[in-house]
């Protein structure tokens, strides 16, 4: 293995990167070396700004575009794309809340019934009606919830999880 391209996103002490004040986590479709989101709370990665809460490359790295910068201390929790439709998960307080991509910018749906934020891969989309299934990053009696597009009702599918922690990871099958 060789690495290929090289990009700055910007200073993150260990702190930062444990307490998730400043993190990134990349997203790219199977098999679509060339398109990559990264997403989470940047410190002004490749000279994009601080914050940068979505980035996005066309070109394998070697050119980023900001998506979405405006999130202040929140950071993307979770994100998701297929072709051009895009959901993102912003972490602010304890709530999580669903943004869509409309073509130029995200735009706010709803915020999510659950009493905490979620993690990287607490998200999934079902493919086939955009259903989107959030989990819980904290122990709560609401664990997992799911909202069908357009993303303003929620519907708690908990289950009995008797966990203590919460729930990092979620997919449909």
């Amino acid at each position: 293995m060789a690495i290929e391209q090289r990009v700055d996103l910007g200073a993150a002490t260990e702190l930062d990167v444990f307490s998730e004040s400043y993190i990134a986590w990349p997203f790219t479709m199977f098999g679509d070396d060339d398109n990559v989101y990264v997403f989470g709370r940047m410190n002004d990665p490749d000279g994009l700004g601080d914050p940068s809460h979505i980035i996005y490359t066309d070109d394998a790295g070697a050119t980023f575009s900001l998506l979405e910068g405006s999130w202040s201390l929140d950071s993307c929790g979770a994100f998701y794309s297929f072709g051009m439709f895009m959901v993102a998960i912003r972490k602010t307080g304890n709530r999580a809340k669903v943004y869509l991509w409309n073509g130029s910018s995200f735009d706010f749906q709803s915020t999510a019934t659950l009493n905490a934020g979620t993690k990287v891969k607490g998200m999934a989309l079902d493919h086939r009606d955009v259903t989107v299934v959030l989990c819980s990053e904290k122990a709560d009696s609401i664990m997992v919830v799911l909202s069908p597009y357009p993303y303003t009702t929620w519907y708690d599918i908990t289950s009995n999880h008797q966990i203590t922690n919460g729930v990092f990871a979620v997919q449909i099958l």
